[in-house]
């Protein structure tokens, strides 16, 4: 299932829902992406329970999770789930970009697809946790309307609560 076209930079990429083919390079894109800039835990940690069976627990309609593909190669990915004990909030998920195609508006649109879902979806706001290792994360998600609502420490470090209204 087609999602739409994503543009990078004039170039035309797929934006699609995973698959069940593409279960092992998920998990194997997440590991290369947060191995890079030193956030890497092992596949059986609890915290990527998600990417084990990410087909399942990404699943519509209360969840997705979208892929994005340059000539059949894995270059972004990301996802929302209800966020738990919070009524109508989702949470955004597992937002990577590969290296070579970052600083393209890749994130920004496929954040912006993905919000646009969990608003379809029935969730008034959507919210994300982010390290502050993550510095250009932080300041997408604060360029996007995102707002702090809690600092606390991480296994890697302060970790950011961000909180976006979905729905005036």
């Amino acid at each position: 299932m087609s999602v739409a076209d994503l543009d990078a930079l004039g170039r035309r990429l797929v934006c699609r829902a995973i698959r069940p083919l593409d279960a092992e390079r998920l998990i194997a894109f997440d590991q290369a992406v947060m191995s890079a800039i030193g956030l890497s835990r092992p596949i059986d940690h609890p915290r990527r329970a998600d990417l084990r069976d990410a087909v399942r627990v990404y699943a519509p309609p209360r969840a997705a999770m979208l892929v994005v593909l340059g000539n059949g190669e894995l270059l972004a990915m990301g996802g929302f789930l209800p966020e738990p004990d919070v009524d109508s909030t989702a949470r955004l998920k597992r937002l990577r970009v590969a290296a070579a195609w970052r600083r393209q508006g890749i994130a920004r649109q496929l954040v912006s697809r993905l919000e646009g879902m969990a608003a379809d979806s029935g969730y008034r706001s959507i919210r994300l946790h982010v390290t502050a290792r993550q510095a250009a994360a932080l300041a997408l998600y604060r360029a996007r309307g995102y707002r702090e609502v809690d600092v606390y420490p991480g296994d890697f470090g302060p970790e950011h609560l961000l909180e976006k209204p979905l729905i005036d």
